[in-house]
């Protein structure tokens, strides 16, 4: 077992070498709608580029909305799958298509029949300067739920650093 594990570290560690400048982090940061209610979030994500157009993300979100109608606030977690295709670009912009499904979940303060729901995300994501180690852009998000609430949009800003 201990020589498997050796050999598999041996195996992968180089591999993963090759691949580093494959891999990216992201940190985002604006608003969020759910129907009427507002507030801002923060968003993690890890990145896997498979090709000059083609890359893999994987995100979490964590939001603060405020309710207006009934004066209170209440949080919402998003976890998200998304693959992203470059539609057009150059060394200094991009504009890609972001498609992919997530996972919300909204405190139990809203009178739901589920707090935890499912979605189709579309998007649009524009990035300066992304050939660089650190880039930085702006992305649009669209969820569609059909136990939410209301219409879910994302509206952020991102710095990313590829290794």
């Amino acid at each position: 077992m201990k020589k498997s594990i050796i050999t598999l570290a041996l195996i992968a560690l180089p591999m993963f070498g090759l691949a580093q400048s494959k891999v990216s982090v992201e940190a985002t940061g604006g608003i969020l709608n759910i129907g009427k209610d507002i507030g801002e979030n923060y968003e993690l994500g890890f990145n896997y580029h498979i090709s000059e157009v083609t890359t893999f993300k994987l995100s979490g979100l964590a939001s603060n909305l405020d309710n207006r109608a009934n004066d209170f606030g209440y949080q919402v977690l998003k976890f998200s799958l998304h693959a992203e295709r470059r539609l057009a670009g150059s060394d200094d912009i991009e504009m890609g298509l972001l498609f992919g499904v997530s996972y919300l979940t909204v405190q139990d303060k809203l009178p739901l029949d589920k707090n935890d729901f499912t979605g189709l995300d579309l998007g649009l994501n524009i990035n300066f300067f992304p050939k660089k180690k650190f880039s930085f852009g702006t992305k649009l998000v669209s969820t569609y739920a059909y136990e939410a609430p209301g219409g879910i949009l994302q509206a952020n800003g991102f710095v990313n650093y590829r290794f």
